[in-house]
């Protein structure tokens, strides 16, 4: 809320000086100067005051449809780089059944598809709005492939950047497309499952997309007032905004998505879309054997320089190239879940094939051990791009040992 707005906005402190406000789970920190050799005592009170208009979410249980749904859902893989590019797909992925038939072989249970579909949704002079007719005879035969192969779908839509930019200006585009999605595979089977929107960021924060899946909801439930429909939070999908999260209450078919590629600069390492493509050699776990120098690229970037300090000399169990972040984020996805009753499922986690073959496969197994510890289902990113499990070349796996348990 507004800091004029809060009930703690303008009030006197209990004793002492200072007074502040957080939000569940988020630290305060305050940094006091002091005298060496003078003794000094903190004493804190802290009281619960709810923000203005707040509304508790609703506690649904452990038996929703779509607690039913979730449980047919252990591992996934997703089919990146595909229809989520530009057309004519110029990434240079081209998914076909001949991947469906690897993918079941491999033990995976599901597939998330995704999809740009604003690239390939097209208005009449009628005003109706239609699929794309090249979209659909290039992407309908893998979705029925994968169904006859037992694969369940979570059907994405992904990297819609004008919504996340500007989502009031494009909220209409979003929901007619949703719309118009819904009503072309509402007669498909229930193994089906819509994933509204991936990764909503920049200007869609948590906050904002909150309404935005609510009024998408709607829309779809006019439709398709049963299928099972995917959700994720703000900052990419990122965990830690689970508790910003609020869903219909009304509506016990959603499953909640999230990412994690914790450590990123372990899992992005080389990546040029996120300015590391200088950044190499970081092993999971650090320490390395042999200090890592700062690459003078990234010299004038604190972030980096702490990093890599921190990888060289910190223990394992301290060092930010291990799993500390990572059983704490999967511990409060799977805490946020039982207590509201939403299943919660990991869409998206892996490493880039530029990392080390050892590393890669002991960080694969490290987030699917915590997953499955957490009763967590995941999806692996992805198939056969830039974090690869298959190599299309050999067609063996790269990660032999991601589904053995």
């Amino acid at each position: 809320p507004a800091a004029d707005s809060f009930p703690l906005a303008n009030p006197t402190p209990f004793h002492g000086k200072n007074l502040a406000a957080s939000w569940h789970d988020r630290p305060l920190q305050q940094t006091l100067t002091l005298r060496a050799g003078v003794p000094v005592t903190l004493t804190l009170h802290a009281r619960s005051v709810p923000p203005p208009d707040f509304v508790k979410p609703k506690r649904l249980g452990a038996n929703t449809p779509a607690h039913t749904a979730i449980r047919h859902l252990h591992r996934g893989v997703n089919l990146g780089n595909g229809w989520e590019a530009p057309p004519p797909y110029s990434w240079g992925i081209r998914y076909t059944t001949e991947d469906i038939d690897a993918i079941a072989a491999q033990g995976f249970d599901h597939i998330r598809v995704p999809v740009a579909w604003h690239f390939h949704l097209k208005t009449d002079p009628q005003g109706k709005t239609h699929i794309s007719p090249d979209l659909l005879r290039d992407l309908e035969p893998v979705l029925k492939h994968a169904l006859q192969k037992n694969l369940r779908i979570l059907l994405d839509w992904h990297h819609f950047h004008d919504l996340t930019k500007d989502p009031a200006t494009h909220k209409p585009t979003f929901i007619t497309g949703w719309e118009t999605i819904a009503r072309h595979f509402k007669d498909w089977p229930d193994t089906l499952l819509l994933e509204l929107l991936n990764e909503p960021c920049d200007a869609l924060t948590t906050e904002a997309v909150n309404p935005l899946h609510t009024e998408t909801i709607r829309a779809i439930r006019r439709i398709d007032p049963t299928r099972i429909l995917i959700l994720s939070p703000g900052k990419f999908g990122h965990i830690s905004e689970l508790d910003r999260l609020h869903l219909p209450d009304d509506d016990p078919r959603l499953i909640v998505t999230v990412h994690c590629y914790e450590p990123f600069h372990f899992t992005h390492q080389g990546a040029e879309w996120v300015n590391l493509q200088d950044l190499r050699n970081i092993t999971f776990p650090g320490p390395p054997a042999t200090p890592l120098p700062v690459p003078d690229t990234l010299k004038n970037n604190p972030e980096i320089v702490d990093f890599i300090h921190r990888y060289n000399t910190a223990p394992t169990d301290q060092n930010p190239s291990s799993d500390l972040h990572l059983r704490a984020l999967l511990a409060q996805a799977r805490k946020w879940s039982d207590h509201f009753g939403r299943p919660i499922h990991l869409g998206e986690f892996g490493s880039i094939t530029l990392a080390d073959p050892a590393s890669r496969l002991r960080h694969a197994t490290t987030v699917r051990d915590l997953a499955q510890h957490h009763k967590i289902p995941y999806t692996w990113w992805d198939w056969k791009a830039r974090f690869a499990y298959w190599d299309e070349k050999s067609n063996h796996p790269l990660l032999p040992g991601l589904l053995k348990n």
